[in-house]
């Protein structure tokens, strides 16, 4: 997390944001029960992000200043990219620069109050957690084609009008499946580094929108980097590889345990890539309408899994992708839904009703519920359930795999 230096020099920040007049619920996206239409001058966030200065934002009724400063997910040399063509050759070339961006809100406790920002080709998406609320940020674009480029939807996690569950368990490895790497992958500059594949269908989901199959599974491993930069594992991530198949050659199962197995077999001729890039997980953002009532899956424990990130012709929220895929990845590590933690915290106003409140690793996805943490098994009285520590599981897969401490 970076300090900042409070003082009243934030009030030199620059206001990039302007409230419109919020959408109808359903105007927008159906698993929205509401969201705002914002003005956003992204030059002007982004120019404050690379030098590190304060700005204002406005969410809601909530006007924050923010500092952002460069957080990249990639290596030093950049991000490699590798195409499969139609008859099974790749072409291969490397990204270089920064798009991502991470910071504090000014005022909060930083191990409560976050921003993530990753901004591209003048597009952004983001996402603003405080002690208030927790706030994401899209283009409008993604939902109605001919929005203007200025303009971005911006919605609270408790107005996501969305629960599903996860179903069981990721896909146990055996005997026969080693859970590890097939090679020898010291973490690099402490970072955990994973391998993003694209199947077809989210190429071309991405293919004519505001950012790119690989910036935003940028943004995915920006996101998923914050929770695991907590106290709980005080780990970062990095993007070394992006892969796709734009052709549909090797990834054509909707069978999520088929389609894991296509992504092993895909991945198997390019060990070599995968071990001179560090990658300790492989990840699938799929497209596909995934049979059976599936978000994700992975080898638990494992270095492969994947996640569902459409829901036939409605485009999951940029919050629900993200939740499935840090769920996801917690299960290569092994965690299990039967270690997950709900709770129900007290309501002062309202005595005779609580709000739940669930870990990340919770068998179903309510967006109301989540929170941004993995469960620990602590109580309220300071003693551990280890029937409830899910982050002990992890940290132990994390140490058998060389990157914990």
């Amino acid at each position: 997390m970076i300090n900042i230096i409070r003082s009243v020099a934030v009030a030199v920040a620059v206001v990039v944001l302007s409230l419109a007049a919020p959408a109808l619920a359903d105007s927008i996206h159906p698993d929205l029960k509401r969201s705002q239409v914002i003005t956003l001058d992204v030059a002007a966030i982004e120019r404050n992000a690379q030098s590190g200065n304060p700005f204002e934002l406005a969410l809601g009724d909530k006007r924050l200043n923010v500092v952002l400063t460069p957080a990249s997910v990639w290596p030093k040399e950049g991000l490699t990219i590798l195409e499969i063509q139609k008859d099974g050759s790749t072409t291969k070339r490397v990204v270089q620069g920064n798009i991502t961006y991470a910071g504090e809100i000014v005022g909060e406790d930083p191990k409560v109050g976050e921003a993530r920002f990753t901004i591209a080709g003048g597009v952004l998406l983001g996402s603003v957690r405080t002690s208030a609320g927790w706030w994401f940020i899209e283009p409008l674009a993604r939902f109605a084609p001919k929005a203007d480029t200025s303009q971005y939807v911006v919605y609270e996690t408790r107005d996501v009008n969305l629960k599903m569950a996860f179903g069981s368990d990721g896909v146990r490895s055996n005997v026969l499946s080693d859970p590890t790497p097939p090679f020898t992958c010291p973490p690099q500059d402490n970072r955990i580094s994973v391998a993003m594949v694209a199947d077809r269908e989210y190429f071309n989901q991405h293919l004519n929108g505001p950012l790119t199959y690989w910036q935003q599974q940028t943004a995915l491993v920006n996101e998923i980097s914050g929770i695991y930069e907590q106290d709980q594992f005080k780990k970062k991530f990095r993007l070394g590889l992006s892969m796709v198949d734009s052709n549909g050659v090797f990834l054509q199962s909707t069978d999520p345990e088929m389609l894991l197995a296509e992504l092993d077999l895909l991945v198997d001729p390019w060990l070599n890539q995968l071990q001179d890039l560090c990658s300790h997980l492989v990840h699938l953002t799929s497209g596909k309408e995934l049979d059976g009532p599936v978000l994700g899956i992975a080898n638990q424990p494992g270095w492969t899994g994947l996640t569902q990130q459409v829901l036939g012709n409605n485009e999951f929220l940029y919050y629900q992708n993200y939740i499935v895929a840090a769920h996801e990845i917690a299960h290569n590590f092994d965690a299990i839904h039967a270690e997950a933690e709900e709770w129900c915290e007290p309501i002062p106003e309202d005595p005779f009703h609580c709000r739940w409140r669930r870990t990340l690793d919770f068998e179903s996805f309510d967006a109301v519920t989540i929170v941004s943490e993995f469960s620990d098994g602590l109580s309220s009285n300071g003693t551990i359930q280890e029937c409830k520590n899910n982050v002990q599981r992890m940290r132990a897969k994390m140490a058998q795999r060389h990157l914990w401490p």
